[in-house]
């Protein structure tokens, strides 16, 4: 089994404490990205008044920021300023009604089916936006208030443009577990790329997940860099 080493931590931790997980979505727990995912589907879909114009300048935009990638994940939730979040929620809904077989990491639902038999406390840190995120996470029974993700604030029943900090993308991701864990510790963490390297440390027990399906050339770069850290510091590393 390739993930017998959290199964044989939390059978042996169990009776000790009560645990904590934190997940990584894109690229951990499935095989694709939701939150570009979602934001094509509007675009072709022409949600909101959005086009494939919109694709352009959102590529246009995300190119120019260098290491500041958080600011792209955050356009890609502001772009909804103005609508409710019952519209946003919505379309999310009939994009996740259009996913079929949808790329789970089997080994992944299986565990997060332990954990919870085991009642470890899981959540989801990720930098795509909530909205997508939500029916996904939903389909593996996990706690909506523990879903981690990109969001802007809500004023009078509307999205707005302004940041919910802290932004879960890298050293983010590390700050908002710990906000919402206060002072409990966080037994096991679970990524693919350097985004997660923070989270990853801040756990325990941290397990890089890989697969050997196709990606872009950042994504390959990013998931070998992180590869190579764990290598050195003795992390398992998954792949399916």
């Amino acid at each position: 089994m390739k993930l017998s080493h959290i199964y044989e931590a939390i059978n042996e931790l169990t009776p000790k404490k009560n645990l904590t997980a934190a997940f990584d979505a894109d690229g951990t727990l499935w095989d694709t990205d939701v939150g570009d995912a979602f934001f094509e589907f509007e675009c072709m879909e022409g949600y909101f008044g959005m086009g494939k114009k919109t694709i352009r300048d959102f590529y246009h935009f995300s190119k120019s920021l260098d290491d500041n990638s958080n600011l792209g994940y955050l356009w890609l939730n502001q772009i909804h300023a103005g609508l409710t979040e019952e519209e946003v929620r919505k379309a999310a809904k009939v994009f996740f009604g259009l996913q079929k077989q949808f790329p789970y990491f089997q080994e992944m639902k299986n565990l997060i089916s332990f954990m919870q038999e085991k009642r470890v406390e899981i959540y989801i840190v990720s930098a795509s936006i909530r909205y997508a995120l939500e029916p996904f996470v939903n389909e593996l029974n996990i706690k909506p208030e523990n879903l981690i993700a990109i969001e802007t604030s809500v004023e009078n029943g509307k999205i707005t443009e302004q940041a919910v900090f802290p932004i879960p993308y890298k050293a983010g991701k590390a700050e908002a577990i710990k906000l919402k864990l206060k002072d409990q510790e966080l037994d096991f963490a679970f990524g693919n790329t350097t985004g997660d390297l923070a989270l990853l440390q801040s756990a325990k027990i941290p397990t890089v997940i890989s697969s050997n399906s196709e990606k872009s050339f950042s994504q390959k770069n990013s998931e070998a860099t992180l590869a190579k850290f764990a290598q050195e510091k003795n992390w398992p590393i998954v792949i399916f």
